[in-house]
C-alpha cells in the first residue's frame, strides 16, 4: 500500500476523499482488485496499552470499506480483553479457532460466515475476551491471515501491545 501511495500519509489519502489505491501486482501495475488475488493486511501494533490502537484499527476498517466500496474483514487479536466488537456494540458470533478449521482455499463466503457483520462493509473476527485464554500460535495466525486475505480485499488486525509470537505473525 506504501508504493501505490507514493509518499501520502494514509490519513492525509483518506481525508482527501481519494479513493483508496487499488492494491499493486508485483510487476507494479494498479488496478482493481481480482477475484483471484490476494488481499492485503494492515497489522496495527503498539508496546504499550491505551494509546489508541483498536480506536485506529476500528476506525481505519471502516474508512477502507467507505472509500473502497469493498468488504473489509477486521481481526481483534486481543483474547484476553479484546475491544474490537464493544466499539460495535456487538459480540463475535463464532471463534477465531472456528476459523482455523477451515480448508485451505476455502471460498470468501465461507469466511466471511464465520465472522460478525460489525458495520457496513466491515466483518469482525474475534473471540469473547477471556483472560484466561491461551494466545493462538504464531503459525495459526499465518494461516487465519492467509484465509483473510484470500477473502477480503483489506483486512485490519488489531494486535495486543506485546512483543509475542501471535503478535509477530500479523
Amino acid at each position: 500500500w506504501q508504493r501505490a501511495m507514493a509518499g501520502e500519509r494514509v490519513g492525509d489519502r483518506l481525508s482527501s476523499g481519494s479513493q483508496v489505491p487499488a492494491p499493486m501486482d508485483p510487476s507494479g501495475a494498479v488496478g482493481a482488485p481480482e477475484a483471484t488475488t490476494n488481499g492485503q493486511v494492515i497489522t496495527v501494533f503498539s508496546t504499550k496499552g491505551g494509546t489508541g490502537k483498536t480506536f485506529l484499527a476500528c476506525n481505519l476498517a471502516a474508512a477502507l470499506a467507505e472509500r473502497s466500496g469493498s468488504q473489509v474483514g477486521l481481526l481483534d487479536l486481543d483474547h484476553d480483553l479484546g475491544d474490537v466488537f464493544a466499539y460495535f456494540g456487538a459480540e463475535p458470533s463464532r471463534t477465531l479457532q472456528e476459523l482455523l478449521t477451515l480448508d485451505d482455499g476455502a471460498d470468501a463466503e465461507a469466511v466471511a460466515q464465520l465472522g460478525t457483520p460489525l458495520a457496513k462493509g466491515i466483518t469482525g473476527f474475534g473471540s469473547r475476551p477471556d483472560p484466561r485464554a491461551e494466545p493462538i500460535p504464531g503459525a495459526a495466525i499465518a494461516r487465519m491471515l492467509s484465509k483473510l486475505k484470500d477473502a477480503f480485499p483489506f483486512s485490519v488486525v488489531d494486535a495486543t501491545s506485546e512483543y509475542s509470537d501471535h503478535v509477530l505473525a500479523a
